[in-house]
């Protein structure tokens, strides 16, 4: 129902553009409203490289079981990749994979490479279960996926773990959450819940303070990458900022259209390669408006994530990139780690050297060169991800090869 791309927020391609003009929109979106705590440029553009081939050991390549869950908010369909031996007397731990911002499918497709995919494929290898899921209303799944906020992700978590705990092919105790950019946030809420929702979590690029500063940052970033001007990047941010306050104090749509069309106006005067024609302002601003009212930004900007790190009360490891736009660890490593200090349990936490938010090795690092890399999530991140995993939920060794096939 719900399959079109996902362009930071905003979904414009006003038929009145030209080719050049559809590349400053898509731009435009990137740096508007950023929504994306889940790459804010469009989702597999036209020119994106096909995926590659997961590094995981062909020999544990298997078809996962296709499963249909009842969530809160519909039925979320998914795959559950259960390794080799699963159905032994030890039954095996498993983790629930936690999408970021924005509709996506139960493996993270960006750009061609399935992020997700790897890291299932390595945990089974490893003897560790997994479930992805299509987001509501998104893939196979059912429900309204634009009226649901970040809270709604959570509970559709929750459904999953349940989901699993009853269903007699993993250990009930050990089922752990892996969650990116905000899958990261929602890790963060399940693994800080009173009593934590989940046994260990892996958090990826994980929010550390409020969805407001979060995109402020985001946006400042990513104009600077742009080799904007200090002066333009300075009011550009302001005028962000103004937008995102209109937002939380619930003004009324012609307030929210003037902030929208202020902010449009700035980010475009930092770029003069942007065409900025009446078309572009005004297709960008009617689709800001929208999507600023919408239930999901009212909840994301004001949510802040310190007082569930403070409670972690799981084994967490943290991982963040060092060359991340998006959810920066110049902004948020300091805080994590301040607030985790005083948590029960400790988590580990690492910044991966040269990686962008898509933990991808990155060159420029810029959002326009996540379709540019032909490789998906660094071998390395995977390997440190599943590793941890293993260890943590008291795997003795690696599972035995599975048996060749295809996987989804």
């Amino acid at each position: 129902m719900r399959r079109r791309a996902w362009h930071g927020g905003l979904r414009i391609a006003p038929p009145q553009v030209d080719a050049a003009q559809r590349y400053a929109v898509r731009m435009l979106k990137a740096i508007l409203i950023a929504f994306a705590v889940s790459p804010a440029v469009a989702q597999q553009p036209s020119d994106t490289p096909p995926a590659e081939k997961s590094d995981a050991p062909a020999a544990i390549v298997r078809e996962g079981t296709e499963v249909m869950i009842d969530g809160p908010g519909g039925k979320l369909a998914g795959t559950l990749l259960l390794p080799k031996g699963a159905q032994g007397a030890t039954k095996p731990p498993a983790v629930v994979f936690i999408t970021g911002s924005g509709p996506q499918d139960r493996d993270e497709t960006l750009f061609g490479h399935r992020m997700f995919e790897p890291i299932a494929l390595a945990l089974a290898a490893d003897g560790i279960a997994s479930l992805r899921c299509d987001d509501r209303g998104i893939g196979a799944s059912t429900g309204d996926f634009a009226a649901a906020t970040t809270n709604d992700f959570a509970a559709d978590t929750r459904a999953q773990i349940e989901w699993l705990r009853t269903q007699g092919q993993v250990d009930p105790a050990r089922i752990g959450v892996i969650g990116h950019s905000e899958g990261g946030l929602i890790g963060t809420l399940l693994a800080g819940a009173e009593p934590p929702a989940c046994a260990f979590a892996v958090l990826l690029a994980p929010p550390a303070v409020s969805g407001r500063e979060i995109l402020s940052q985001q946006s400042k970033d990513i104009l600077i990458s742009m080799q904007a001007d200090a002066a333009c990047v300075a009011f550009a941010t302001e005028m962000h900022g103004l937008m995102m306050d209109t937002a939380i104090e619930g003004k009324s749509e012609a307030e929210m259209r003037e902030a929208v069309a202020a902010c449009v106006s700035a980010q475009l005067a930092c770029n003069k390669n942007f065409p900025a024609t009446e078309a572009i302002i005004a297709a960008a601003t009617d689709q800001g408006v929208k999507q600023m009212r919408s239930p999901w930004v009212r909840v994301f900007l004001t949510l802040d994530p310190q007082p569930s790190i403070a409670r972690l009360g799981v084994p967490v490891l943290v991982l963040f990139g060092e060359r991340d736009l998006q959810v920066s660890p110049r902004q948020n490593l300091g805080p994590f780690e301040t607030a985790a200090a005083r948590a029960p349990v400790r988590p580990v936490i690492e910044v991966v050297p040269g990686v962008n938010h898509l933990f991808q090795r990155c060159a420029l690092c810029t959002l326009d060169e996540y379709a540019r890399i032909k490789s998906g999530m660094s071998p390395d991140v995977v390997k440190k991800i599943s590793t941890w995993v293993a260890k943590t939920a008291g795997v003795a060794s690696a599972a035995p090869p599975a048996e060749p096939a295809s996987s989804r």
